[in-house]
């Protein structure tokens, strides 16, 4: 039985709207889209990251590029993924890589650096996926621009119209010099899985590789684990690494508190002033388990932001705060839509005054 699905890569531009494309650029963009669907399926499947990013076996088997046919469409070529010759992989499993490879090509049209980071934690995948997605890009003298997407779809999987290049290119230099970070001191980024007090050990689940590894705990601690046993924590430390590239030692664990305790906003900073409130306004936090991020809400604000720490949460909270008051203070009612109107009244009214830094 044969699973696979139809890709069409649609080239546009003068030259491809008369059927033509110079092959050395359908071979870059091949390359690179085999490549992507790869380590897109090597990282969703949960596989340890090399370095040297060696493709395993089964993976260029099972998520394969197959040439199927051309027509005179804008220059429409059709490429077939997935195993043909084998019953063992599912339309779902392929599905999956499909929709990851669409969700990343959004981030990357919204410029989120957030939702790539937190989608695709592991630096390395970033570095290797970025580099791929800027051959997929056609040179800008070229005249041409592509679309990739699935046979029936009424979305893209990647559009380089929507895309800007000097993002693409800054996304691939920040993840590729903190792959190399990470790998040159032997750091380690997870989250706690489980806590043997007997042994006065932690488990920790390393993001980077997504294997466990275990370390013993400071004994200072073991307060702060007994109050939050059942919550995840963010840690952080050095480990040491083996042949297989994963953590076979901790040297050191540093535990981080996500506190979910309200926060009780009195003040924001903004371009040099203090907004003072009137009184605190209480912002809930809680954590989400599926992000892995502590989240703070509030329906009068319309906030909700989320970051991997409660230092980083904070600072989010007055950024979004001081944005939305730059935002909406000063803007007159009728261009705001009712919301943006009530959101503007709320803060007008819980700021007691602006006062200028010294």
């Amino acid at each position: 039985m044969k699973f696979y699905k139809e890709i069409n890569l649609t080239f546009r531009g003068q030259l491809a709207d008369e059927g033509q494309i110079p092959v050395l650029q359908l071979t870059i963009v091949l390359q690179a889209l085999q490549k992507i669907l790869c380590v897109i399926a090597m990282e969703t499947l949960g596989l340890t990251f090399s370095s040297r990013l060696i493709i395993p076996k089964q993976i260029k088997e099972n998520y394969q590029l197959v040439f199927s046919g051309i027509s005179k469409c804008c220059l429409q070529t059709h490429v077939a993924f997935g195993n043909v010759n084998s019953s063992l992989l599912t339309p779902a499993e392929i599905d999956k890589i499909l929709e990851k490879f669409n969700l990343i090509s959004k981030h990357v049209e919204n410029r989120d650096c957030d939702s790539l980071e937190s989608d695709i934690p592991d630096a390395g995948y970033r570095e290797n996926i970025f580099f791929q997605l800027q051959q997929l890009m056609p040179e800008s003298h070229s005249g041409y621009s592509l679309q990739v997407s699935e046979k029936g779809a009424d979305y893209c999987l990647f559009n380089s119209e929507k895309v800007q290049a000097k993002f693409l290119d800054s996304q691939y230099a920040k993840a590729k010099s903190t792959a190399e970070f990470q790998k040159k001191n032997g750091q380690v980024i997870g989250t706690l899985v489980d806590i043997n007090f007997m042994e006065q050990e932690i488990t920790i689940l390393d993001i980077l590789s997504k294997s466990q590894v275990t370390a013993k705990y400071n004994p200072d601690a073991e307060s702060k684990l007994l109050e939050l046993r059942r919550m995840l924590l963010k840690l952080t430390g050095v480990v040491v690494y083996g042949h297989s590239e994963k953590p076979k030692k901790i040297l050191s664990a540093t535990i981080t508190s996500m506190s979910t305790d309200d926060y009780h906003l009195e003040s924001v900073f903004t371009e040099g002033s203090n907004l003072m409130l009137k009184s605190p306004i209480d912002i809930e936090v809680s954590y989400d388990s599926g992000l892995e991020m502590l989240c703070a809400k509030n329906l009068d604000l319309n906030l909700d932001v989320c970051a991997v720490s409660r230092v980083d949460l904070e600072e989010e909270i007055q950024l979004e705060i001081a944005s939305l008051w730059r935002t909406y203070s000063d803007e007159d009612d009728e261009n705001l839509t009712s919301a943006a109107q009530k959101l503007k009244h709320f803060l007008k009214s819980a700021i007691l005054e602006t006062s200028l830094d010294d």
